[in-house]
């Protein structure tokens, strides 16, 4: 969901945990008074609406101890980043939103992903190869760093929550009506794995010798 000026406090405290961290620091009544306009939000407590929306991105570099905005070239809502090394990162949002980091995080740049819709999680095995998944069953696949972005077709137009990959070549993904998809080929296809629940599935862990996945209701799966 875009970040707006117009938007209640609540509904942006509701719909991004990572905003209420940002509310508190800042002073801003999300609970209370969460009916209020960020813009009428921001006026009371004196605060720039543009700087409040950029705070959404933060950064520490002392294990969390202090944390300091960082500007990104997006007003859109981000939900997942991904680290790899020192350098290099990528983040995703909603409205197709890839933003990537070869410096640690100090700049960031937009990626072209050719779609709007909304990008969960994002998985990267090195600086080049990278994975993406999201709104309606959307996956997307880069062999060089997110300069170009493909998309990958399956049957399967359910909400995808996350994509884990156990080496280079062999990775699943998780999603709504308990959808389990498996790729052995750096995920050029993938397969539909039967899971025995049709609840929503939010998380995965995989290893060369073990897998997790968490959803709805308590569901647990896994795999050794």
């Amino acid at each position: 969901m875009t970040m707006t000026a117009e938007r209640t406090v609540r509904e942006l405290a509701l719909e991004n945990t990572a905003a209420t961290r940002v509310f508190e620091k800042l002073g801003i009544d999300y609970c209370c008074g969460g009916n209020k306009s960020l813009e009428d939000a921001c006026r009371a407590s004196n605060l720039s609406v543009d700087e409040v929306i950029d705070s959404l991105v933060m950064r520490t570099k002392d294990g969390g101890e202090t944390w300091h905005r960082v500007t990104v070239p997006s007003k859109t809502e981000l939900f997942h980043l991904d680290y790899n090394g020192n350098s290099h990162a990528w983040i995703v949002g909603d409205e197709g939103v890839i933003l990537a980091t070869v410096d640690g995080g100090d700049t960031w740049i937009l990626q072209n992903s050719k779609t709007r819709l909304a990008l969960f999680n994002v998985d990267f095995r090195d600086d080049d190869e990278g994975y993406a998944v999201g709104e309606k069953g959307i996956i997307l696949r880069t062999e060089n760093g997110g300069l170009n972005w493909q998309r990958v077709t399956t049957n399967n137009l359910v909400n995808f929550m996350r994509v884990d990959f156990a080496d280079d070549k062999n990775g699943w993904i998780v999603g709504y009506r308990g959808v389990v998809l498996r790729s052995s080929d750096k995920g050029r296809t993938w397969i539909k794995q039967e899971s025995h629940t049709l609840g929503n599935l939010y998380g995965l862990y995989i290893t060369k010798k073990y897998g997790w996945a968490v959803g709805a209701k308590g569901t647990l799966l896994g795999y050794r």
